[in-house]
C-alpha cells in the first residue's frame, strides 16, 4: 500500500511537471481545438455537393412540393432553391453550385403524360452541371428517388383510369394506393453490435465522422511527446537522482500522466460533440488504448535509441496512421501494417466489441516486446 501511494504521488507530481510544459500544453490545446472546429463546422450549412433547385412554373404545386422535401430533408447534399432557371444555371457557370436541377413547367401534367403512352414529355426536371463526376451521378439518384413516389402514383392511376378503365375519385385513388405504402425504410443499417444502430449515426453530421480516429492520434500523440520528454530528461542524466529512475515500469510511469491527460480531453469532446457511445464502453476502450499508447510510445522510444530519430520518426509514424487506420476511409488492403498501430484496435472495437480480445492480445505482444527492447537496452547499457 505504502508503494502504492508513492508511486500514485510521483504519478502526480510528474503531471504537474508535464503541465508546466509549453509545448505539451499546445499539443493538448489540440484537442478542443479540433473538436470545437469540427462541431462548429458541422453547425453550418455544408455538404459534398451544392445544388440549386429550380421550378420554371412557380404556382405549379408539386413541384413546389417536391423542393420542398429536398430542401427540408437532412442530407450531405446542400440544396437552395433559386427565384429563376436563369438565377441557378449561372449559379452553375460561375462555380457557386456544382448542379442545378430545374423542374419544367407544367410539372404535374409532366408527371401525368410521362407514365402514359403519349410520348409527348421529353423531360421533367433539366440537370444542369459543368462536369460529370461520381458525387453527381450518386445526387441524380436521389433526384429520381425524389420523384419515384410522384411517378408511381401517376403510374397506379394511370392504369386504374385507363388500362382499367374504372371510374373512381381521387380520394378512393389515394386511399388504396396508400394501402401499400411502405412506413419507415425498408433497410435498417447496424453495427455488428445490434444495439448500435448505423443508421442513426448517420444521421449526426459527415464533418464529425472522423472525429473520433483525430482525437485518438492526439491521444498517441501526447504519449509519443511524453518519449521525447523522457529522451530529454535522460540525456540531462535527471533520472540518476531518483531511487525508481532505472526501474522497469518508470518508463511506463512516466509516460502514463500526458496519455491519460489527452485520453480525459479527447472522452470530454466525445461527450460534447454527441459521439459519445456509453459510460462503460468509452471508458473500457480508453483505457485499454491509454495502455497500448503507453506501451507502444516507449516502445517506438527504445526502437530509435536517439532524441533526433525519434522526433524524426514521429511525424512519419502519425502521418502512416493517419492514413492506414480507419480514421477517413478503411483500408483492406494493408491489414498486416494496420495491426502494427494502437488507433487501429481502438477504432475497430468502438463498434465491434468482438474485437477487444485481438485488443488484449496486442496489448500483451506490445509489453513483450517492450520488455525485450528493454532488457537489451539495459545490456548495451552495461557494456
Amino acid at each position: 500500500m505504502k508503494n502504492l501511494q508513492k508511486a500514485f504521488l510521483f504519478f502526480l507530481l510528474l503531471n504537474k511537471r508535464l503541465l508546466k510544459k509549453y509545448s505539451f500544453l499546445v499539443i493538448l490545446a489540440m484537442i478542443p481545438v479540433l473538436a470545437a472546429g469540427l462541431l462548429l463546422a458541422a453547425g453550418e450549412d455544408s455538404g459534398v455537393l451544392h445544388i440549386m433547385l429550380c421550378a420554371e412554373d412557380e404556382t405549379d404545386d408539386l413541384a413546389k412540393q417536391v423542393i420542398g422535401e429536398l430542401t427540408g430533408e437532412k442530407s450531405i447534399l446542400r440544396y437552395s432553391a433559386a427565384s429563376s432557371a436563369d438565377m441557378a444555371y449561372q449559379a452553375v457557370c460561375e462555380g457557386e453550385a456544382d448542379a442545378a436541377w430545374i423542374f419544367a413547367e407544367g410539372f404535374t401534367e409532366s408527371v401525368e403524360d410521362y407514365v402514359s403512352d403519349s410520348g409527348e414529355t421529353e423531360f421533367l426536371v433539366a440537370v444542369v452541371e459543368r462536369e460529370d463526376t461520381v458525387f453527381l451521378q450518386l445526387a441524380r439518384e436521389r433526384l429520381y428517388s425524389a420523384l419515384y413516389p410522384y411517378l408511381s402514383y401517376a403510374l397506379f392511376k394511370n392504369y386504374i383510369t385507363v388500362d382499367l378503365s374504372v371510374g373512381v375519385s381521387e380520394e378512393e385513388l389515394k386511399a388504396e394506393y396508400r394501402v401499400a405504402e411502405v412506413d419507415g425504410g425498408i433497410f435498417g443499417f447496424s453495427y455488428r453490435n445490434r444495439e448500435d444502430q448505423a443508421d442513426t449515426e448517420a444521421e449526426t453530421n459527415y464533418l464529425l465522422t472522423p472525429l473520433r480516429g483525430l482525437l485518438a492520434l492526439a491521444v498517441l500523440f501526447c504519449g509519443l511527446a511524453a518519449s521525447l520528454y523522457y529522451e530529454q530528461d535522460k540525456e540531462k542524466r535527471l533520472f540518476l537522482l531518483m531511487p525508481a529512475g532505472t526501474g522497469i515500469l518508470f518508463p511506463y510511469l512516466y509516460h502514463l500522466p500526458a496519455v491519460i491527460d489527452g485520453a480525459i480531453a479527447a472522452l470530454a469532446a466525445f461527450f460534447i460533440t454527441g459521439i459519445w457511445i456509453s459510460p462503460e464502453r468509452e471508458l473500457v476502450l480508453m483505457a485499454l488504448y491509454c495502455a497500448a499508447c503507453t506501451g507502444f510510445s516507449n516502445l517506438v522510444r527504445k526502437i530509435c535509441g536517439t532524441i533526433q530519430r525519434l522526433g524524426a520518426c514521429i511525424p512519419l509514424l502519425m502521418l502512416a496512421m493517419t492514413v492506414l487506420c480507419p480514421v477517413f476511409i478503411s483500408l483492406k488492403g494493408f491489414r498486416m501494417i494496420q495491426q502494427l498501430f494502437p488507433p487501429f484496435y481502438y477504432l475497430q472495437s468502438v463498434h465491434n466489441v468482438g474485437y477487444i480480445r485481438y485488443f488484449l492480445l496486442y496489448i500483451a505482444a506490445l509489453y513483450g516486446l517492450d520488455l525485450l527492447a528493454g532488457a537489451r537496452e539495459r545490456r548495451f547499457s552495461l557494456k
